[in-house]
């Protein structure tokens, strides 16, 4: 079968799935199976996205926003559990924290952006917040958590958005522990627009001082980054802990040596400033 056939039918499996999924999701019960991940495998994507690809995540894309019209985007890194719509509700931030697409109680929540982020790459930054599911089932965020493991990123190192705009491809460049109970918390979720050149030069170098990974990547004034925000292992259980990964917009034209030549170059970073119930 040509490579293109096989694509357009996987893509027709999945939209098949998903809306079944979807379709179950009123007569859920709290704790349930989250009702909206694609499960039908895909061969996983080199880096370069085709027109059959592009085509293919337009197509879900469509199919989740005519169910619900809160889903902005999706979001997946290839060879984790993250593969999953992302959901706005600016009037109600918090609204899918808890919710499926439905609507109804679901521990597992749907990935929502921040009320100020838009999933266009138009510069700036936009947080992504997701739970960190990581007992009995695997799901949303908690793959980050593997983050602290150099094989893992090398591995990992991009992620993929899908949007109005097409599909798009992140290169992970931070990892990091927070803490918004310390003295002195790094609010990253604040930023999403930067006033100007030095103010995206202080939010970087406050990402730096905390980055567990030491991967070469330059970020410039007009970058586009993505922040993926969920609570962290260590500090599990607290209510304030984080755990965030950082990822760079990449250019259309990038191919998949480049990514890899760039992942093989990382190294974990020396002393990463912790959270201070970590130091």
């Amino acid at each position: 079968m040509a490579a293109r056939e096989w694509r357009y039918l996987a893509a027709a499996a999945l939209l098949l799935a998903s809306a079944c999924l979807l379709l179950r999701g009123g007569g859920r019960t709290r704790g349930a199976v989250r009702p909206y991940v694609k499960t039908v495998e895909t061969p996983v994507q080199e880096a370069g996205v085709g027109e059959e690809d592009d085509d293919a995540d337009s197509a879900l894309l469509e199919a989740y926003q005519d169910y619900n019209a809160d889903v902005q985007g999706l979001i997946r890194i290839p060879g984790s559990v993250l593969n999953h719509p992302v959901v706005q509700t600016p009037e109600d931030e918090d609204y899918y924290l808890y919710r499926d697409l439905d609507g109804n109680y679901n521990s597992h929540g749907v990935p929502f952006l921040s009320k100020e982020s838009r999933m266009e790459p138009d510069g700036g930054n936009r947080v992504i917040y997701g739970h960190n599911i990581y007992r009995n089932t695997r799901d949303v965020f908690c793959d980050l958590a593997y983050y602290e493991d150099l094989d893992y990123y090398k591995a990992h190192p991009y992620m993929e958005t899908v949007s109005a705009f097409g599909t798009r491809r992140w290169i992970i460049f931070a990892y990091f522990l927070v803490d918004n109970a310390d003295a002195e918390p790094f609010r990253y979720s604040d930023y999403t627009a930067f006033a100007d050149e030095e103010e995206l030069k202080g939010f970087l170098d406050e990402v730096e001082r905390r980055n567990w990974l030491d991967v070469p990547v330059e970020v410039g004034w007009g970058d586009s980054l993505i922040t993926l925000s969920s609570c962290s292992l260590e500090l599990a259980g607290s209510g304030t802990n984080r755990m965030v990964v950082i990822g760079k917009l990449l250019g259309d034209a990038t191919e998949a040596e480049e990514i890899e030549e760039t992942a093989a170059l990382a190294r974990m970073a020396g002393e990463p400033l912790l959270p201070e119930k970590l130091r």
